[in-house]
């Protein structure tokens, strides 16, 4: 699309119904003019028809016959994007309208290449059950070699040149590939923040890091060695697996978070992981997905008002 701002790229994967309130919230930006490239994993669940019946000048479909990990999706779109910026929208997770308006103008007050959010928690009803916080620029910086203070690309706006010149992302990493994106871009360029959220993403037991926990600590050991080899830093594996562990408890998954807490009492001999496992294991967890109250107005939205709260 001539004349375009921001390339919003949303890879997906079977999750038609959730695709159709992203792409919603992509088209609906109010501010910069966009153009939104769906990259299709070879979806099996009728997302094909949904993106053919969409009649919008703004849309591009790009389809794999085979799932390429999404990491190899986002770079697709990045290789051939036209626009000065670009901003990534996971398939389950929305935007405010003001959401990329907001994030350029924090990038022009500090003459950023990277933006990043506060975001709204939500299930996958839409419904609010936490907030997370963003931290500043400085902070951000520092505390990346220890862990992910950004979060996920969905609450990120990079400038297109600066990502190409990073690498894009590793297609040898999945659920840490933009951790691993956001490790290089620092040494790239400044880091801007939106504290206002206006990005919801969606926490529910799909997630990656709930639904195969073991497979993302395999991966962060894989990042944690490219992270070494760069001279980038040394990321705490102990810590990893803390994390993993506390999410994994937050949705009952009690035997995993104890084995995720023995595993972090092996790597850090920490007494603290010992008693945090035996309390995996003895406690009921109080579940994360309870709403807290109403979201903001464009949160909600996205909420069937046929369902109940």
């Amino acid at each position: 699309m001539t004349g375009a701002q921001v390339t919003v790229v949303i890879p997906t994967r079977n999750r038609r119904r959730q695709l159709s309130d992203a792409l919603r919230s992509a088209l609906s930006q109010t501010g910069p003019a966009v153009e939104v490239v769906v990259v299709d994993e070879a979806s099996t669940d009728g997302t094909k028809e949904l993106l053919d019946r969409l009649q919008d000048r703004r849309l591009t479909v790009r389809r794999h016959d085979r799932a390429r990990g999404v990491a190899a999706a986002r770079n697709s779109a990045l290789d051939t994007a036209r626009t000065e910026w670009i901003a990534f929208l996971d398939d389950d997770d929305v935007w405010a309208p003001d959401w990329l308006s907001t994030a350029l103008t924090a990038a022009a007050n500090r003459a950023a290449g990277l933006v990043y959010g506060s975001c709204s928690l939500i299930d996958e009803r839409r419904r609010l059950v936490g907030t997370h916080r963003a931290v500043a620029p400085a902070t951000a910086q520092d505390r990346l070699s220890s862990d992910n203070v950004i979060g996920g690309p969905s609450a990120v706006v990079i400038r297109t040149e600066t990502l190409r010149d990073a690498g894009g992302f590793d297609e040898r990493l999945s659920a840490l590939a933009d951790w691993d994106a956001w490790l290089r871009l620092r040494r790239l360029t400044t880091f801007a923040v939106v504290d206002e959220p206006k990005v919801g993403y969606t926490v529910h037991r799909g997630n990656m890091h709930v639904a195969q926990p073991f497979r993302v600590l395999a991966e962060f050991r894989r990042l944690r060695a490219l992270v070494a080899e760069r001279g980038d830093g040394t990321l705490d594996e102990a810590a990893f697996a803390r994390w993993l562990a506390y999410e994994n408890a937050a949705y009952g998954r009690r035997g995993r978070a104890a084995l995720l807490y023995a595993h972090s009492r092996r790597v850090s001999h920490s007494a603290r992981d010992v008693r945090s496992a035996l309390g995996a294991l003895a406690h009921r967890p109080r579940s994360p997905s309870r709403p807290l109250r109403d979201g903001p107005a464009w949160l909600n939205a996205f909420r069937d008002p046929h369902e109940p709260a």
